[in-house]
């Protein structure tokens, strides 16, 4: 997937994304000890702005910091692929990206339009090649390209749409059964 694909799904998805959370009944609401519309908001705005101070950080840095890639990226396929293997392996979010306790939904939603915009202006500076050349950390998959980060930003908030959106599904069950 080519950078201008990769924009055009990171802003679709996180659209989708806030609209379906500014648009859900009970943004406090959970199911299973699962998080809540705001908890879900938070965290994929603080993984967004992460990557977005990553991104700003000079190449030279970069390159010192985590080393070059030696060979292409992954596919996103088999990036989630990896992905679903570090989470069945237990990994869990570091604290730096669990969501606060004191939300407020607007705000959430508005700074997460703002940083999306700030991360797609943040890749005019990275080229096709440099996606693939500067090695990125990242909490469950240890070192990987820019590319294959960018490929996980796109699926997270899509695994965090469909956490939102089960808490819709198991509230409507629920009172259904009441």
């Amino acid at each position: 997937m080519n950078k201008e694909n990769i924009i055009i799904k990171l802003r679709d998805n996180h659209s989708d994304f806030w609209k379906t959370a500014s648009n859900h009944e009970d943004k406090n609401s959970s199911t299973d000890g699962k998080w809540t519309v705001n908890e879900n908001v938070d965290h994929i705005n603080k993984s967004i702005s992460i990557l977005i101070n990553f991104l700003s950080t000079p190449k030279p840095m970069l390159e010192s910091r985590f080393g070059l890639n030696d060979g292409k990226s992954i596919s996103y396929e088999a990036l989630v692929e990896k992905y679903h293997l570090a989470i069945k392996n237990g990994v869990k979010s570091p604290p730096p990206l669990l969501p606060s306790t004191d939300l407020n939904h607007e705000e959430l939603i508005k700074g997460g339009n703002k940083l999306v915009k700030d991360l797609i202006h943040s890749l005019n500076n990275w080229s096709e090649k440099e996606l693939d050349q500067y090695l990125c950390p990242h909490p469950a998959l240890s070192l990987i390209s820019v590319r294959e980060v960018l490929y996980f930003t796109m699926y997270h908030v899509e695994h965090h749409h469909q956490m939102i959106k089960r808490i819709s599904i198991n509230r409507f069950n629920y009172e259904n059964t009441i």
